[in-house]
């Protein structure tokens, strides 16, 4: 399993990846003769770096949920442990 940080630079670089090819298929677009194919292709890459980028997110996001979870229960317990040692 991949931490936070890795997952959240994955979704990053994806975020990137997408920019950068779509921005090249838009100048090669305007700028030559191509077929209609190639910014199609282009689209479809974009589309699917920014899927990969959103997939990535969304399991950082909960991973650290987990992860703030976990935690809250473990400071529950330890304040808990402590009023039940605070009484006797």
């Amino acid at each position: 399993m991949l931490s936070y940080k890795d997952l959240r630079k994955r979704a990053l670089i994806f975020d990137f990846v997408a920019i950068a090819v779509a921005a090249a298929v838009l100048y090669v677009g305007q700028s030559f003769d191509v077929p209609v194919w190639v910014p199609i292709l282009g689209v479809l890459i974009a589309v699917a770096a920014l899927v990969m980028a959103l997939k990535f997110s969304f399991a950082a996001h909960k991973l650290s949920r987990e992860e703030y979870e976990k935690y809250e229960r473990a400071n529950k317990q330890r304040h808990v442990d402590n009023e039940e040692d605070s009484d006797v």
